[in-house]
C-alpha cells in the first residue's frame, strides 16, 4: 500500500468519526421550588445540625441557596428543642441534646415561604431512632482502584434484623471531615445483607489528599 492510499484511508476514517458527532440541546422543564432538608438525630451528646436549602434548575451552576429565618424544632413527644440559626440555613440544637434508641423524633419547620406565593408554610417529618449494628472491627488500607492509589475502609459487623435499616458513614482525614456533603456521602440499605454477618465490606474509598470517596 502506497503513501497516497494510506492518507486516503486515514482521511476517510476521520470523516466517518466526525460524522458520528451530533450536538443535542436537551430541554429540561423547570419544576417548582422545593425545600431540601439535611440533618440527623443520633445517640451522641452533641449539637445536632439541620440544614435547610431550596432546589434550583438543573442547568443553573450556582452555590446552594440556603433558607434563612425559619423556626426549626425537634421533639421526642415530651421534650422540644428549638434550634438556633448560626449561619445561613444552618440550624443547631444545644450541645447537650442526645437521642435515645426506640424513641420517635419529630421535626417541624415553620415561617418559610419556599414557593414564593406570600403564604407561610409548615413542613413536618418523623422517624424512629433505630439501633445500629455494632462494628466488630474497622480497617483502613491502601489499594489499587481504577488504576489509582486510594484508601479503603472496611467494616466487620453483624447486621441486625428486620429489614429496613439504612446506613450513612462519615470519615475524617487528618481531623478533617471528608464526607461534608451529600455528594461525598456513603450510604446504603440492608436489603442484601439483612440479618447476616458482614465480612470486610468496603464502605468508603477515598484519596488521602482530596478526602474524596468513590
Amino acid at each position: 500500500m502506497n503513501m497516497k492510499k494510506k492518507l486516503y484511508y486515514y482521511f476517510l476514517l476521520l470523516i466517518l468519526l466526525s460524522s458520528c458527532e451530533e450536538k443535542i440541546n436537551l430541554k429540561v422543564p423547570d419544576s417548582y421550588t422545593r425545600i431540601v432538608v439535611e440533618g440527623e438525630i443520633t445517640t451522641e451528646k452533641k449539637s445536632h445540625l439541620i440544614k435547610l436549602s431550596v432546589t434550583s434548575s438543573y442547568f443553573v451552576n450556582q452555590p446552594t441557596k440556603y433558607l434563612s429565618g425559619a423556626n426549626v424544632s425537634i421533639s421526642d413527644g415530651n421534650v422540644t428543642w428549638q434550634l438556633k440559626e448560626k449561619e445561613a440555613g444552618h440550624y443547631y440544637t444545644e450541645s447537650d441534646v442526645q437521642g435515645e434508641v426506640g424513641k420517635t423524633y419529630f421535626l417541624r419547620i415553620e415561617n418559610v415561604d419556599v414557593d414564593g406565593d406570600g403564604e407561610q408554610e409548615v413542613y413536618t417529618a418523623s422517624e424512629l431512632l433505630k439501633p445500629c449494628a455494632n462494628p466488630d472491627s474497622i480497617a483502613c488500607s491502601k489499594i489499587k482502584y481504577m488504576n489509582d492509589s486510594v484508601y479503603e475502609i472496611k467494616l466487620w459487623a453483624l447486621e441486625p434484623e428486620p429489614v429496613g435499616d439504612y446506613y450513612y458513614w462519615k470519615f475524617y482525614v487528618n481531623g478533617k471531615l471528608g464526607s461534608d456533603s451529600l455528594q461525598k456521602a456513603s450510604y446504603t440499605d440492608d436489603l442484601i445483607v439483612n440479618g447476616n454477618y458482614i465480612y470486610g465490606y468496603p464502605i468508603i474509598r477515598f484519596r488521602k489528599e482530596q478526602a474524596k470517596i468513590f
